[in-house]
């Protein structure tokens, strides 16, 4: 059981997918529906596949591990951004132009994008921005960002968890984190925040975006760590040299997916 596991979160021919789409009920299940490895049905299973690979074979580890090992074995494509292998594109294209329009101006501005992904934003950010770093813990998604944005030339990349950055203090203008608190403790992220404003300058901002709900609650899948904070818990971690500029729930998932509980805020640091 597990080395077929392992086969499906690695390389397989078409054929190969197909009868593991059998296996587990997904459909369609003809070799030709496995060209894409985008497509919703292979993204779906092997998104599922993983999941019980790490059950099984990873065992109970620390939430850190948890999230490095579950995000680093995600194909860096926009489903995995979402989670979702049937409403990733659609989401992205209503999403980024609203979660941009709540954005401060940052043209010719120095932007960290944290928690980068695949860099959907990192390049709309570079596109005006004077610079731009983007980081995340993930390396093929770290790869992805470069060969999108391989035309844009003021991006510097890094590979590294968010909690083992260092940046010199006034460093940046604007920073934007997307989907990344939920996946850290709650002492983490008020070290996190603490670190961020001295990374920004005076006056610059910092806007984050993560799942909420409406009772704290915490992801039981046993390969998959996130924490689902309540929507007054967030405000709680910002001290007195933050200023609440905007806070709201993001329309294109309520549109989507009827979700009120995707969330952002934008703070300006003091």
């Amino acid at each position: 059981m597990i080395n077929l596991l392992k086969r499906k979160t690695g390389s397989a021919s078409r054929e190969d997918l197909a009868g593991y789409a059998r296996l587990y009920g997904f459909y369609p299940v003809h070799p030709a529906d496995f060209v894409d490895p985008a497509h919703p049905v292979f993204f779906s299973m092997r998104m599922q596949c993983q999941e019980l690979y790490h059950a099984i074979s990873l065992g109970f580890m620390g939430n850190r591990a948890m999230s490095k090992t579950y995000w680093e074995t995600r194909l860096p494509v926009i489903q995995s951004m979402y989670l979702s292998p049937l409403y990733g594109k659609e989401l992205d294209e209503l999403e980024r132009p609203e979660l941009l329009s709540y954005l401060p101006p940052f043209a010719e501005k120095n932007v960290l994008d944290l928690g980068s992904g695949i860099g959907r934003y990192t390049g709309e950010f570079a596109k005006s921005a004077k610079r731009v770093v983007s980081v995340d813990f993930a390396a093929q998604m770290v790869a992805e960002n470069r060969r999108l944005n391989a035309a844009l030339t003021n991006i510097e990349y890094i590979i590294s968890d968010a909690m083992n950055l260092d940046f010199p203090q006034n460093s940046f203008d604007l920073i934007f984190t997307n989907f990344l608190f939920m996946y850290l403790e709650d002492n983490e992220v008020a070290l996190l925040i603490d670190r961020i404003s001295t990374w920004l300058k005076p006056n610059g901002f910092l806007f984050f975006r993560d799942s909420c709900a409406a009772v704290r609650e915490e992801n039981s899948n046993p390969s998959y760590f996130a924490i689902y904070r309540n929507l007054i818990e967030y405000p709680s971690f910002f001290k007195e040299n933050w200023i609440l500029q905007k806070e709201g729930n993001i329309l294109a998932h309520e549109i989507v997916c009827a979700d009120p509980f995707k969330c952002y805020w934008l703070y300006q640091n003091k």
